[in-house]
């Protein structure tokens, strides 16, 4: 027969076990609360860290996509939600951005066509432009023409360059106001790349500069040079759908080729090889899609006129904008008279 345990025996065996498990709860609650004040803290250091930079000016804009001048001009975006209602908005990769000046369009013809703006951010390629193109539409359902300018480099990289760069979600909802700045700022930080663009930014500061429109002026004592584009079939595919959903929507495409700077024919195109393939391929894109092609690639510009092959001096931005106009919109309103070379819009960073 088994020995029977003492009652005190049976008791003493028991405790060690109850002991281990209120340590191990004691140790977990102490874990968790750790961890709470961790975490608590760290998001008010951040806090503090963002107001900091604030203060002095070297706060990058929120991170919505996560790069910088796309993220500044979504910003000026948002201070000013009344010129994204406009009737005319541009929309493209820097180079729609910086060679507009649509400032110098006489009021009563930015009135007859509903008002303009120029929502061009920048690095985009042509497949993450339609994206943009469309987004923007869906905000604005008044919207009847969208301007886009072009030159080869915007036909590049489709097939790497994600034609999703944003959250649609999340940039309606911090463009209406309708999330703090804050609040982008802790969901979407990259440590890395955001002390970067702090340590940066006063070196940035010139670039992101934006006139009453939005356009970015850009200014260079001395004309820098690029290589050949490496144009992609895949690129004049996105051309040809954004064409024909903007049909579909009712609203007008005016896509304007850019002007060729003469350096960079000598020292890229020499041949003529280039030039050759983007305007027959843009040319095939656009055929019956009842968009319209403004040509400019027959304007010439000196060297000292460019600040490069993708961006023209801001005193001559004005000329390039008439020259647009007048054939986006003949007949539809006042013909414009023309325009004072060297006259610009008033300028200043984007309001946070």
């Amino acid at each position: 027969m088994d020995e029977l345990l003492n009652p005190s025996e049976v008791k003493a065996s028991k405790n060690p076990p109850r002991r281990r498990a209120l340590s191990r709860r004691s140790g977990g609650v102490a874990f968790i609360v750790t961890f709470a004040i961790g975490a608590i803290g760290t998001v008010l250091f951040a806090a503090a860290a963002i107001a900091a930079l604030g203060a002095v000016d070297r706060l990058p804009a929120p991170p919505v996509n996560g790069t910088w001048c796309i993220d500044e001009k979504l910003a000026w975006m948002r201070a000013n939600p009344e010129l994204l209602e406009s009737g005319v908005i541009a929309v493209g990769s820097s180079v729609t951005w910086r060679n507009l000046s649509f400032g110098e369009i006489p009021l009563k013809e930015r009135e007859a066509v509903g008002g303009v703006a120029n929502l061009a951010p920048c690095f985009l390629r042509i497949n993450q432009t339609h994206e943009l193109t469309n987004f923007l539409l869906d905000l604005s359902p008044g919207t009847h023409t969208v301007i886009s300018v072009v030159a080869p480099r915007d036909f590049e990289a489709c097939s790497t360059n994600a034609t999703e760069f944003f959250d649609p979600e999340l940039l309606e909802s911090y463009l209406s106001g309708q999330v703090s700045e804050w609040w982008v700022y802790f969901r979407n930080l990259r440590a890395f790349t955001f002390i970067g663009d702090v340590i940066r930014l006063p070196d940035l500061s010139d670039q992101l500069v934006f006139e009453e429109f939005g356009s970015g002026p850009m200014f260079r004592d001395e004309p820098l040079l690029v290589g050949p584009a490496r144009m992609e079939a895949a690129c004049f595919d996105h051309l040809r759908r954004m064409a024909t959903d903007l049909t579909s929507r009712g609203v007008k495409l005016v896509l304007v080729l850019f002007p060729f700077m003469p350096a960079w024919v000598e020292s890229a195109d020499s041949t003529g090889e280039q030039r050759a393939e983007f305007l027959t391929n843009v040319r095939s894109s656009l055929s019956g899609t009842g968009a319209v092609l403004v040509d400019a690639t027959g304007m010439t510009f000196p060297n000292e006129d460019f600040a490069d092959p993708l961006h023209l001096q801001w005193p001559v931005v004005p000329e390039f904008t008439g020259y647009i106009w007048e054939r986006a919109f003949q007949g539809q309103g006042p013909a414009w008279s023309g325009y004072q070379r060297g006259a610009s819009a008033s300028i200043g960073r984007p309001g946070r």
